[in-house]
């Protein structure tokens, strides 16, 4: 409660008032997250005040209590705060022991990594190049795969597939983890278990089964890149050249929305792989010139993400082309967080206006997707798996059912792969 208290006061720009709610969570003690990022962002109010002294006695403490989630924001905002001798040291620290982290790459590149300004003119070329190599690789393994009869016999193996023929997706997820918990040491099975996964669309199933067991990929111990797939290449290709948008943002996006599930629902209603809500598809779509959109269309891929990647440009233009600015209007609503927009100017701030979010679920959303836009930034074609549509050919796998048998809630899994 205080530190939504506090958030309150800085939406209402009273600072001083915001710092001194935050002093009593501190002084209380910090047991949980929650108050980890308040004394967090108490840390970074002190420095848009001016107050680095405070800043840095603030952060120098939540790093001696924080876990390795927060780490890599707590030493960025050392090497900004902390103008003694270790001022250095706290970036050399985040640069060695977090290299991928979007805090260690805004070290060098704030403004490009933030802010839409980057070439991306290489980006389709490069996902039809991994699409190529990855599935080279399946047909390479996929006569091994389907002669291989131990998961094909198990009852839940046959249990998997008709829950899947069907559209029965949330029983087909529970018949996966036992398969893979039964198969554990079982590579064969287990990457059988992901292909088919992942040829059906399952994206977020089979990221599962790879980063949950260690699954060999091509002899080698799995990549931890492997969580950071690309599907749907040729869609976002043609999107993002038509929209100027970046492909990690896109698939920032994608990851953290719905984790690849096409027939995704959350608790309020949206839809697809981007996560659109229906209300909004219309809107979009009558910008698009689509004379008609139904609930059933949006969780079309192609469809969805051409709204999904025409509203994340709508909302660049409005502000300023700030990442951060763009996708904290995505998940809250353009004018909920149209205040925190005026008060902290993302485009010109903004690692200092994400740490200042009020809304804390929104707040973990940018940092998630940002995480993940950071991963697909070192995007190479030797290091990424990606299954075109033909691979279900190939594999000689069955068409999923277009209709789900209920549309549930799936958005507490768009969490679970980090």
């Amino acid at each position: 409660m205080l530190d939504r208290a506090a958030r309150i006061k800085v939406s209402g720009k009273e600072w001083k008032k915001a710092v001194e709610t935050w002093e009593l969570i501190r002084k209380r003690g910090v047991k949980t997250k929650t108050g980890e990022a308040a004394l967090l962002s108490e840390a970074v109010l002190c420095h848009w005040m001016g107050k680095d002294a405070v800043a840095a006695e603030i952060l120098r403490e939540l790093l001696e209590i924080s876990d390795t989630g927060s780490t890599p924001a707590i030493l960025y905002w050392l090497s900004k705060t902390d103008k003694g001798a270790d001022s250095s040291a706290w970036r050399e620290r985040l640069k060695d022991k977090f290299p991928d982290s979007f805090y260690s790459r805004a070290l060098d590149d704030e403004k490009d990594f933030f802010n839409i300004k980057t070439d991306n003119s290489d980006a389709p070329e490069l996902l039809k190049n991994i699409e190529s190599a990855e599935l080279q690789n399946y047909e390479r393994t996929a006569a091994k795969i389907n002669n291989r009869s131990l998961i094909r016999d198990h009852s839940a193996w046959k249990a998997f597939c008709y829950f899947i023929e069907n559209g029965i997706l949330d029983e087909a997820e529970k018949c996966a983890g036992t398969l893979a918990n039964l198969f554990s040491t079982d590579q064969e099975s287990l990457w059988m278990l992901y292909v088919y996964s992942r040829s059906v669309g399952m994206v977020g199933l089979s990221m599962d089964i790879l980063c949950g067991h260690d699954v060999m990929f091509q002899d080698n111990n799995l990549s931890s890149t492997l969580r950071f797939p690309v599907p749907y290449g040729s869609i976002v290709s043609e999107q993002m050249k038509k929209r100027d948008i970046p492909f990690d943002l896109v698939y920032g996006v994608m990851r953290e929305e719905s984790r690849f599930d096409r027939y995704a629902v959350s608790a309020s209603g949206a839809c697809g792989v981007m996560q659109i809500m229906p209300s909004t598809g219309k809107w979009i779509g009558t910008n698009l010139r689509i004379k008609e959109i139904s609930e059933k269309d949006i969780f079309d891929p192609e469809l969805n993400i051409k709204m999904g990647v025409w509203y994340l440009r709508f909302l660049l233009e409005r502000t300023e082309g700030s990442v951060i600015g763009a996708l904290a209007s995505y998940n809250a609503g353009y004018s909920r967080v149209s205040g925190w927009k005026k008060s902290f100017e993302p485009s010109k701030n903004p690692l200092i206006a994400l740490e200042l979010i009020g809304i804390e679920e929104t707040r973990r959303y940018v940092k998630r997707v940002l995480g993940s836009m950071s991963a697909y930034r070192g995007l190479s074609s030797a290091q990424r798996a990606c299954i075109t549509d033909d691979t279900r050919t190939i594999l000689k796998f069955p068409e999923i059912s277009t209709e789900r048998s209920a549309c549930v809630d799936r958005s507490q899994n768009a969490n679970k792969i980090h």
